[in-house]
């Protein structure tokens, strides 16, 4: 099933030319990266007068989202509240949450993509060196061929190379440091 089209104004408030009561939204998903398998909670609210009924509805890629099953472990609850038991291919895309009023419908439309587990293996990493001042030191971190990036941090802080050039990284992999200074003392 398709949801109306045609909802208009930067509030989403506006709809075939008629003007509708405001409706906002005071708690609205952003787009986020789920890992394939992770469950996830979320939910939709407009601030609405006292008494006032809101009827929330989802879509997932334009298409109404049934009320949850734990057999489907997919669906909407009372609301405006979306749960999903098993993030999966066939649920990325973009999302909308619909609350509607006596006074109207507003729209908001967010996206969630699947996070891409990297498998990287990682070889135990360089172990603790002392040098004398002046001396050179030599730390490397082995990674498998599919690392793309391997970036250093001194201290719990990722080091900038531009900063320093008494400190080069050869391949990303291996980390030189030409002259110890007092300055340079850390866990990397």
């Amino acid at each position: 099933m398709l949801l109306p089209k045609g909802f208009k104004g930067d509030d989403c408030s506006q709809r075939d030319g008629e003007f509708l009561q405001n409706i906002r939204f005071i708690s609205a998903p952003v787009d986020r990266t789920i890992k394939r398998g992770q469950g996830y909670v979320e939910e939709c609210e407009v601030e609405v007068p006292y008494g006032v009924q809101v009827e929330y509805n989802w879509s997932l890629k334009g298409t109404l989202i049934e009320p949850y099953s734990k057999k489907a472990g997919f669906g909407t609850h009372p609301g405006g509240v979306l749960q999903i038991d098993d993030f999966s291919d066939a649920l990325v895309g973009q999302y909308s949450c619909f609350a509607t009023t006596s006074g109207g419908t507003a729209e908001h439309t967010f996206e969630y993509r699947i996070a891409e587990d990297c498998n990287v293996r990682i070889f135990p990493g360089p172990q603790s060196e002392s040098k004398k001042i002046n001396e050179m030191a030599l730390l490397i971190c082995r990674v498998d061929h599919r690392a793309k990036e391997v970036r250093w941090k001194k201290d719990g802080v990722y080091i900038d190379y531009d900063k320093d050039d008494r400190i080069k990284v050869f391949l990303h992999f291996t980390f030189l440091i030409k002259l110890v200074r007092i300055s340079i003392r850390g866990q990397t």
